[in-house]
């Protein structure tokens, strides 16, 4: 969270070219009932697991708003996130609204069709290690990090039950933190000025820095003839902001796995953290990938 707070406090301004077009109101309309009709779909598949716990006995009727309370949350920050990512791409894509509609709407399309296949990603992920959910079909989409995996393998292999163990575990998550963060890092320096601050120069050479594509739409990759007023601070900041409340939304989501004060034991916090670590590996593996290759050709 400290590294995206400092993103955002280093955006820089871009030069002075042009308006922004703002989306037409039925193209944000049709994305806002998309997206609802996605989480009142996870919303209602919870409902009924609810329900069939009641019925099993594993659910009280007492404990019901306790878990909704949960469900809520989840969902509010997912939205959130949803409607922060979806601002990110209308914005990146507005130049496009009248330079090549078809492009904008095709490429508009493919965010949306992205932004689905992720949350419904997570919601696997949620569910199957969610204590209230048994119904829901899992789809492994999680790739594995080798090294990551070595790293614990090598930890059990010393202490398995022990400090050797859990070292190791907490060696490995850094690990895929960092390597993650490096990732956010390359797209944000593609997104922004190339003076921005925030930018490890360290890491992002000449050779990668947004300069090279100042003038260009990014989720398309495509040149631009009218480029907005401050277009690359904007487009970046937006991002961030959405990173932001994706962040804000995986904290809400890991704790579905125990919504209930009965089922924490010392192993809550870590079993919450595999959840984390997972959702961290979509949104890198899913989301990062396909917006770096460009959703044009989709």
């Amino acid at each position: 969270m400290k590294n995206l707070l400092i993103l955002l406090l280093g955006c820089t301004l871009a030069p002075v070219y042009g308006s922004t077009p703002e989306a037409p109101a039925t193209i944000t309309q049709q994305c806002k009932n998309e997206a609802s009709a996605l989480f009142e779909s996870i919303q209602t598949t919870l409902h009924e697991e609810i329900q069939n716990c009641i019925k099993t006995g594993e659910l009280s009727e007492k404990e019901v708003p306790v878990v909704q309370e949960h469900i809520d949350a989840y969902l509010q920050a997912a939205r959130k996130a949803y409607s922060a990512q979806l601002a990110f791409a209308l914005y990146s894509l507005s130049p496009l609204l009248q330079q090549d509609e078809k492009l904008y709407h095709k490429t508009l399309s493919a965010f949306q069709k992205l932004l689905i296949e992720c949350y419904t990603a997570d919601f696997e992920v949620i569910a199957q290690n969610s204590v209230i959910v048994s119904n829901v079909e899992y789809c492994n989409r999680v790739e594995a990090n080798r090294f990551a995996d070595a790293i614990s393998v090598r930890g059990g292999h010393w202490d398995f039950f022990g400090r050797g163990g859990l070292n190791a575990y907490a060696q490995a998550r850094e690990f895929q933190i960092k390597q993650f963060e490096l990732k956010r890092q390359y797209l944000y320096a593609l997104l922004a000025p190339s003076d921005a601050e925030g930018i490890d120069p360290d890491i992002i050479t000449d050779a990668t820095n947004g300069s090279w594509l100042s003038s260009y739409e990014f989720l398309s990759c495509t040149p631009l003839r009218t480029v907005p007023n401050n277009y690359q601070t904007e487009r970046a900041t937006l991002f961030i902001e959405a990173e932001k409340c994706w962040e804000e939304y995986i904290h809400s989501a890991k704790c579905m796995q125990a919504p209930l004060p009965r089922y924490h034991g010392t192993g809550t916090g870590q079993f919450q953290d595999i959840i984390r670590m997972q959702l961290v590996a979509l949104h890198e593996q899913i989301y990062f990938t396909r917006i770096m290759a460009t959703l044009a050709g989709n």
